[in-house]
């Protein structure tokens, strides 16, 4: 189905986080937020769209 659309699906290993973007990324926000927020509710609520 995939071939069929031109698209490819990529797998990767079981529990290796650091082969997958999307972890570097998310740990990337998560940073950000961590740093940039006021711990509060609101505060957290503002701070995580901008890194998204």
């Amino acid at each position: 189905l995939l071939e069929a659309s031109g698209r490819r699906a990529i797998f990767y290993p079981n529990f290796h986080c650091k082969l997958n973007f999307i972890e570097g990324f998310w740990c990337s926000a998560k940073y950000y937020a961590r740093e940039n927020c006021q711990h509060s509710l609101e505060g957290l609520q503002e701070t995580i769209p901008m890194p998204l």
